[in-house]
């Protein structure tokens, strides 16, 4: 793979720079590594299959060519909930809880707290993904 970054793009745009392609080739030819790239970027938000299908590509040369991460099965993939709801009342109870927090480039940050009332959460989490 190539050491320049490429645009993250998502399946529809990586689909017409497809189509535009095989419109507009002269002769056949092998596959211009910027599509390479294209397809193997969606790897990590898509299941392979289903890029392969849907840009005409066979599975198991995109496979071969996916970052190793992204080649297990998208339901096996360890994924961030897009929201949690964590509940924090007066109970006129002290509780004693750990938070912990992972970003996509593998950050961490890990909270340990006895006294919830004087803890703004919402803060916390704000201030860890905006790095």
């Amino acid at each position: 793979m190539s050491t320049e970054t490429t645009p993250h793009r998502t399946l529809e745009e990586v689909e017409d720079l497809f189509k535009n392609w095989r419109k507009t080739r002269k002769s056949p030819r092998p596959m211009p590594r910027r599509l390479w790239e294209a397809a193997t970027g969606l790897t990590a938000e898509y299941p392979i299959p289903a890029i392969a299908k849907r840009l005409h590509l066979d599975p198991t040369e995109l496979k071969r060519r996916a970052p190793a991460e992204c080649t297990e099965p998208a339901d096996q993939r360890r994924t961030a909930p897009a929201f949690f709801e964590l509940a924090i009342g007066d109970h006129g109870v002290d509780y004693e809880w750990t938070i912990e927090m992972e970003d996509r480039t593998g950050s961490k940050m890990k909270i340990h707290v006895r006294d919830s009332r004087s803890l703004d959460l919402h803060e916390i989490c704000r201030a860890f993904r905006s790095g």
